[in-house]
């Protein structure tokens, strides 16, 4: 995947590192009013899990 933005750029960044590290899940909040960041993790291969009401955001989680 190819990401232009700085948020998409970090994602792939990140994903890479925690491949490195073997960590065998990785996750993310984002809130409902984000679109951006919440397409962001979609695009990059994140799952949306659940809404956590505590938070008041949406987990995401993926296994790089």
């Amino acid at each position: 995947m190819l990401f232009r933005s700085y948020a998409g750029r970090l994602v792939t960044a990140s994903l890479a590192w925690a491949r490195d590290l073997g960590l065998p899940r990785v996750r993310a909040f984002a809130h409902p009013e984000n679109l951006g960041s919440r397409r962001v993790l979609l695009r990059a291969g994140f799952v949306e899990t659940r809404w956590v009401e505590e938070m008041e955001r949406f987990l995401y989680e993926i296994a790089p």
